[in-house]
């Protein structure tokens, strides 16, 4: 068979086998993708707690033994926390939801606007319809077609996740299975993964170490500090009497999470209305808790917490964590700022790569100009 033919064959051959090779990886990325969600939150736990496993390896040499006793460590911090958590926040969101319809059918909410009439507000009006047109604004109905909406879609929400409890089951001990694999061959998958990246180790290595400081640095710095924040709002909650501390700290431990916001969108309404109703001494004290205590903590254990991790821009963050959201739901959260800091990574490598390739470039055309010009002064 002569070369022109085995090269005519090559043509033919290479892209079917790529084509093939194509196919197959599509279908088996296919047959993973309905269970990416317990799959992600299972890395993300293995990465998290990676230092604790490797402590506890030098006490247990057995992998199994070592990674039993690591999932049980997360069902016990983790898994049943968040049970509970579920469970109270699902009643407390019917009651809140039944609390603000009845608010709203009794007309206790149209109460609040009499401070309008009070000579600051009325003036402050004045003021304001120079500018725009106040008469064609119905305030009342647009506070309680809000209302409505928001505890509509609380209850909404909350439904959903009844109804799917069994699906969220399941995901729950495929997780926990996934996450008792991890703990045990966790470094050889990892291991069979990175040598697939086609850069070399100095790259990879950044990949890697980019991937787990991001999700680290998301995990310890955004929503263990979340949750703290929205616990401490919930408590100061349940400690001055208002109404459902546990969906209201929930709330505040979710717009936490995102940049910018924060908890208090909710403390600061909430701290305002009391003063309104004349509870000087709970609005008070609820606006100076939030304000030293709540708010405060992101400022000194943030740091603690991702001391030397990797920080993304704020308005990127934003963005990724909204768009993560909507794609992957609340493993968005986490999703979103990995897959940003992965692609600014990917970026600075590439303009490293290509500077150092641009100094290569420059080096080999002055290098035969010297090597010239050592040849002419031989010559003289």
């Amino acid at each position: 068979m002569s070369d022109e033919t085995t090269i005519k064959q090559e043509h033919i051959v290479i892209p079917i086998l790529l084509g093939l090779a194509l196919g197959i990886t599509y279908m088996f990325l296919m047959l993973w993708m309905p269970f990416f969600a317990p799959i992600a939150w299972a890395a993300v736990f293995a990465i998290v707690f990676a230092p604790v496993q490797a402590k506890l390896r030098e006490h247990i040499a057995r992998p199994w033994l070592s990674a039993t006793v690591m999932t049980l460590l997360v069902i016990i911090i983790i898994v049943l926390p968040m049970i509970f958590l579920s469970l109270s926040l699902v009643t407390e969101v019917v009651q809140t939801y039944e609390l603000v319809q009845n608010w709203i059918n009794s007309g206790k909410y149209q109460e609040w606007f009499h401070v309008l009439q009070k000579p600051f507000f009325v003036k402050l009006k004045d003021e304001i319809s120079n500018i725009v047109n106040l008469q064609s604004i119905d305030l009342m109905s647009i506070v309680s077609s809000a209302m409505q909406r928001l505890s509509s879609f609380a209850v909404s929400q909350v439904t959903g996740i009844v109804q799917n409890f069994s699906k969220t089951l399941f995901s729950f001990i495929l997780m926990l299975f996934t996450l008792f694999y991890f703990f045990k061959d966790g470094r050889k998958i990892g291991e069979f993964i990175i040598d697939l990246i086609p850069l070399s180790s100095k790259r990879r290595n950044e990949i890697v170490s980019q991937f787990s400081e991001v999700i680290t640095a998301t995990v310890l710095g955004d929503i263990v500090v979340a949750v703290l924040q929205g616990s401490l709002g919930g408590i100061a909650f349940w400690v001055l009497g208002l109404p459902s501390p546990i969906f209201w700290g929930s709330l505040m431990t979710f717009l936490s999470i995102l940049p910018v916001i924060g908890a208090p969108i909710v403390y600061i309404p909430a701290g305002v209305i009391l003063l309104f109703q004349q509870q000087y001494t709970k609005g008070i004290i609820l606006l100076i808790w939030g304000s030293v205590v709540v708010s405060q903590i992101d400022n000194f254990l943030r740091p603690i917490l991702i001391s030397g991790k990797t920080k993304l821009h704020t308005l990127i963050l934003f963005f990724t964590i909204l768009g993560g959201i909507y794609i992957f739901g609340f493993l968005g959260i986490i999703m979103g700022p990995v897959i940003a800091a992965l692609f600014l990574t990917m970026i600075k490598i590439y303009k490293e790569e290509l500077a150092e390739r641009n100094l290569a470039l420059a080096d080999a055309e002055t290098l035969p100009e010297s090597e010239t010009a050592t040849d002419g002064d031989k010559t003289e």
